[in-house]
């Protein structure tokens, strides 16, 4: 196995009313919650929805996260979560974003960048853990099967 493993995927949201301000700008804390629908759907996408993790007792606790907004997003626009995880054999799993809107000429707009750094932890004791191999295979079959594959 070659490593660094790192894997790209693409998720689609459209913001809703619930989700801006008075001044009908996304509410700064809701870009968190976008990373995490893309961190999910790139795991879910690899066949490792966070049911299974959970219940093969990995979690995976947030230690670190960095926002850098650009511009804002507003009521139903079309949003595009750009997910790339770096995968080593380290209790760390890096995860880098970039939210993009979709404009009318079908170019996109940068919103917002950051990254999380999220621990693999043992169910119940919180102890970090290294990447089991069955989360390796995965990415790495995904990493095959999408055409996305870096590895170094």
């Amino acid at each position: 196995m070659l490593e660094p493993l790192t894997v790209y995927h693409r998720s689609e949201l459209r913001t809703r009313y619930g989700e801006t301000d008075q001044m009908g700008i996304v509410w700064h804390g809701n870009y968190l919650y976008y990373f995490e629908i893309g961190r999910t759907e790139l795991l879910r996408a690899a066949g490792l929805p966070y049911a299974e993790i959970e219940a093969r007792g990995v979690i995976f606790p947030v230690i670190e996260t960095t926002l850098q907004f650009k511009t804002p997003a507003r009521y139903d626009d079309l949003l595009y979560i750009h997910t790339t995880a770096t995968i080593q054999r380290s209790p760390i799993l890096h995860l880098e974003y970039k939210i993009t809107r979709k404009e009318q000429d079908g170019s996109e707009t940068l919103i917002v960048q950051g990254h999380t750094k999220l621990a693999f932890a043992q169910t119940g004791t919180v102890k970090p853990i290294r990447p089991p191999q069955w989360f390796f295979d995965a990415l790495m079959t995904y990493a095959h099967r999408s055409q996305n594959i870096s590895a170094s």
